[in-house]
């Protein structure tokens, strides 16, 4: 929006305010020399010619106070509160968001207060990225030039406060994400791998580790050998299952992640 604002400004400035600059405002021309039928700016004529623009403001707005006042005065006023205002209150606004309800250099990786080893960290902060980027970003992407009043109602009925930034709508984001594949071929395995991470990470991963913490839990007999034994390869063949399918869909969020943004 600020963007159309100065470029609309600019032509206007530029048809308007300028062209009379030069008609009534601008000093005369350096002398020239004529050799061999061309005319050429003599150098020192050129030299000073410059130097006397670097006090022609002064005069002009001496000379000509009510003409400068119209030509230069007003339109820079105008430039002020058109352009530059707007993008004093952007920047303003958003050096104040970027600090408080978007804090997109801080990764919220849900993991509760308490000592954690960085390979934990790690896969916790890759986890949310990623639900982030489908949830949240792919969604608005999804709905952001959509002109169905509906569509956007009901992407808006997610919004939980009023001035919440992210929405969460993980039924748009992959909507989005599988209009992308079908648009662009050259997509259609980075994106299909981000889907595939993102479903293992929502349901396939909580009931492995669900299952795990059963496994854990269960009334057996450590004494009984037999039943030990059993119960911790169930254990050994799910952590391994666990660790080698986050592996291989982590890995494909990295090889692939130059394709999450929007």
């Amino acid at each position: 929006m600020i963007m159309k604002r100065v470029t609309w400004w600019d032509n206007l400035r530029e048809a308007t305010f300028e062209k009379w600059s030069d008609k009534y405002l601008l000093p005369d021309e350096p002398g020239k020399i004529i050799i061999d039928g061309q005319k050429f700016y003599q150098i020192t004529a050129l030299d000073n010619h410059f130097k006397t623009s670097k006090d022609y403001d002064d005069q002009q707005r001496k000379n000509h106070p009510v003409r400068w006042f119209f030509l230069q005065s007003v339109p820079n006023a105008l430039e002020f509160l058109i352009t530059i205002l707007p993008t004093l209150y952007q920047d303003v606004k958003f050096w104040i968001r970027y600090r408080t309800t978007e804090k997109y250099h801080i990764v919220n990786t849900g993991l509760k207060p308490g000592y954690y080893d960085t390979d934990n960290i790690l896969t916790a902060a890759m986890w949310a990225l990623l639900v982030d980027f489908v949830e949240v970003e792919c969604a608005w992407m999804n709905i952001r030039f959509e002109s169905d009043k509906a569509k956007r109602t009901e992407y808006y009925k997610h919004r939980t406060t009023l001035f919440q930034r992210k929405v969460r709508v993980s039924e748009m984001g992959l909507d989005y994400l599988n209009f992308q594949i079908e648009s662009d071929s050259r997509k259609t395995k980075p994106y299909n791998e981000i889907i595939a991470a993102y479903n293992f990470y929502k349901s396939e991963l909580p009931a492995l580790e669900t299952e795990l913490k059963a496994a854990w839990e269960e009334d057996i007999d450590y004494d009984n050998p037999v039943q030990r034994k059993e119960n911790y390869k169930r254990i050994d063949t799910l952590e391994a299952k666990i660790h080698k399918l986050s592996t291989k869909h982590l890995s494909n969020i990295v090889k692939h992640r130059s394709y999450l943004w929007t």
